[in-house]
């Protein structure tokens, strides 16, 4: 989930999210004027048949379901909601599954990181507020039930995703470098987790009081944090397990799928760490240009962007699958097959076996999400949203 801040220069780890993000939202190059679900039958039927897939799952038009014009400016997938930030700051959360328009909610201006999920909970992040809400209905979090925040003013730049765990928030601080505890019921930071860098990207592994924020910073440090309460004590918990990565930084955000935790680093490894204990499963030399964006991960793979192209691993052991050449996204694998984007917007068709080339057709200009998991494809137009599986 661009950057909008008044600094002369962004932090690497902004930066870096920063082309994460516009990677994983699929910022459209063409969006068309509000138009009617019957209106996308063309493009659909066609997508339908060049691309292999079995049929539409389901359609939805923004603009009918909200009763008002809807323009989305960016599509990101979390967990099993498809979140869509329209042009007025509204985010509306969308069955990734069923198509059903669970909820919406009102932000003060565009999000300028990606979204932070856990099982229970999404939080969103500004220049310098955020906002956390029940991933079932939308509620909002901050505040008290007589006394209601609609987002929580943040008395410091962020850095990376914010991430929302019981009645606390979880977020990067810029001055001084931390990873900054946050307590919504009364609006007051709570403690801090000192780093000599500023915090590139946070995950969650598990939900409640068993869950671990996962943060890794610019400097290479990657380490695992208990969700201690904001309200409870002015010093940090104690680390559940950290690792340094030798001589190298992180250029790409976290995947999590599972119990993998994947990235890239600057000297062309892409890792995969257990997330549950800080092990390192395994770790292979990609290339020198990971091109700072995440790898997507399927049920079995790793892709990811590197030198020439995408190259694809197995998720069990980082044996290397096959590369495809001037492809530099995939999209998301639906059963044997995966879909890449091409630098020119056109999508690939190819086996998820070994990479050959099955098909090809044009976007359309159409937003395509990054799908982690896979299932289906995710597309918009900016008003109409829709899946093919």
């Amino acid at each position: 989930m661009s950057l909008a801040r008044p600094a002369a220069r962004l932090p690497i780890a902004l930066t870096a999210l920063l082309a994460a993000g516009c990677a994983a939202s699929a910022e459209p190059r063409s969006t068309s004027a509000a138009s009617s679900r019957e209106a996308m039958t063309a493009t659909i039927d066609r997508m339908v048949a060049a691309g292999r897939f079995g049929g539409e799952l389901w359609r939805l038009n923004l603009s009918e379901r909200f009763g008002g014009e809807v323009h989305a400016s960016r599509l990101t997938v979390d967990g099993d909601l498809l979140l869509v930030e329209d042009a007025d700051h509204r985010m509306h959360a969308i069955d990734r599954n069923a198509g059903a328009h669970r909820w919406f909610i009102d932000l003060p201006g565009p999000t300028t990181q990606v979204a932070g999920g856990t099982p229970s909970s999404v939080a969103f992040v500004g220049v310098d507020d955020a906002c956390a809400v029940t991933r079932a209905h939308g509620s909002r979090m901050m505040g008290t039930q007589q006394a209601p925040q609609t987002t929580e003013h943040l008395r410091f730049f962020p850095s990376g995703r914010a991430v929302a765990i019981g009645d606390s928030l979880y977020v990067g601080r810029l001055a001084p470098f931390s990873l900054q505890s946050i307590d919504m019921l009364s609006g007051h930071d709570g403690w801090a987790y000192p780093t000599a860098s500023p915090v590139m990207d946070l995950a969650v592994y598990g939900d409640g009081a068993i869950a671990q924020i996962l943060c890794i910073t610019e400097d290479g440090l990657l380490f695992s944090m208990a969700p201690r309460s904001a309200s409870q004590s002015a010093w940090s918990p104690k680390e559940n397990w950290y690792r340094r990565l030798p001589g190298t930084r992180p250029v790409t955000p976290l995947a999590l799928g599972g119990e993998h935790l994947v990235f890239g680093t600057e000297n062309g490894f892409l890792y995969d760490v257990d997330a549950r204990n800080g092990v390192v499963r395994w770790k292979v030399p990609t290339g020198m240009d990971l091109h700072a964006q995440e790898a997507t991960l399927s049920a079995d793979a790793a892709y990811v962007h590197s030198d020439g192209g995408i190259a694809a691993y197995a998720l069990a052991s980082g044996n290397e699958l096959w590369t495809h050449a001037g492809a530099t996204r995939v999209i998301t694998q639906i059963g044997d097959r995966v879909y890449a984007e091409f630098a020119n917007g056109d999508i690939a068709v190819l086996a998820a076996a070994s990479g050959s080339l099955l098909s090809s057709f044009a976007s359309d200009g159409l937003m395509l999400p990054t799908v982690h998991g896979g299932g289906a494809l995710l597309a918009s137009d900016g008003t109409n949203v829709f899946a093919l599986q």
